[in-house]
């Protein structure tokens, strides 16, 4: 657990070190004391309040105007399966931004679709649920294009053995950190 956590640590200041190197030789400029932001158009981020409980999460995110983006969260749980409902977890969402001061940033509302696989026990077979769901939140961007976000939200999973005691909440939580680039 903890080389993981090492690991994860290790490959995001990695991909902080490249995205400060190409854009901090870059110009920046003003317009009576605003500067003018261009959009970068991709991002990676980690999501470190699952991380740290044992459910790294990554995401991707690609930024179509200033204020939509769309993209793609993957987790999977390192702790035993039997504590966990959802052992693998890929979640596409698209996001709305209503912030003023920096392109797609600030707040947002999220809709988002889930497949969630899990495993009980070695003897029953692996069970997959769809759910759909939202979330809002907040981003902010750096001028080195570091990102940082908190967002909750939730939905309602569908599928084989999701019943009303079995647990037919999807939840969606995150504070993540990560780097906008080309």
């Amino acid at each position: 657990m903890n080389k993981i956590l090492c690991c994860l640590i290790i490959v995001s200041l990695n991909f902080s070190s490249i995205a400060q190197s190409k854009y901090s030789s870059k110009k920046k400029y003003s317009n009576n004391s605003n500067s003018i932001q261009k959009l970068v158009p991709n991002e990676l981020r980690v999501n470190m309040a699952l991380s740290i409980y044992g459910i790294p999460e990554f995401s991707y995110e690609k930024y179509f105007n200033d204020n939509f983006g769309a993209g793609l969260s993957a987790s999977a749980t390192l702790l035993n399966a039997q504590e966990e409902s959802q052992r693998y977890k890929i979640v596409p969402y698209a996001r709305i931004y209503f912030g003023e001061e920096k392109k797609a940033a600030g707040f947002f509302i999220e809709a988002n679709a889930a497949a969630l696989w899990r495993k009980n026990s070695p003897t029953t077979p692996i069970v997959t649920n769809v759910a759909f769901g939202g979330a809002i939140g907040v981003k902010m961007v750096l001028k080195n294009n570091f990102v940082g976000e908190v967002y909750a939200g939730g939905g309602r999973k569908f599928g084989k053995e999701s019943s009303l005691t079995d647990g037919q909440g999807f939840l969606r939580i995150g504070v993540c950190i990560g780097v906008r680039f080309n």
